[in-house]
């Protein structure tokens, strides 16, 4: 383990399959499209949102996990990252 690395050899090598390592960067180009995103506050998003590593990790897991199982539907993909992991965050009190 190294401190401040997400993505390491190993976790490359985790999953022989060719979408593995594209998902993976397009994974990691999100997050960080979405913490630079965060200095400019809450213009355009309804409220602001403290994006943090444990997001992207969630999302690497689940990609993980899913390719083990063979192929993973482009649709399935998109609304669990997009929808749930990175727009779905609840706010209100319950």
């Amino acid at each position: 383990y190294t401190p401040g690395v997400m993505v390491d050899q190993d976790r490359l090598e985790r999953v022989e399959t060719a979408q593995w390592r594209q998902l993976l960067f397009a994974l990691c180009f999100l997050h960080s499209v979405v913490q630079e995103r965060r200095k400019f506050g809450p213009l355009g998003w309804g409220i602001p949102y403290e994006y943090n590593n444990g997001d992207l990790q969630s999302c690497m897991l689940f990609l993980e996990k899913h390719l083990y199982n063979g192929e993973i539907s482009w649709g399935t993909f998109q609304y669990m990252v997009s929808d749930v992991q990175y727009g779905g965050k609840i706010t209100d009190s319950l």
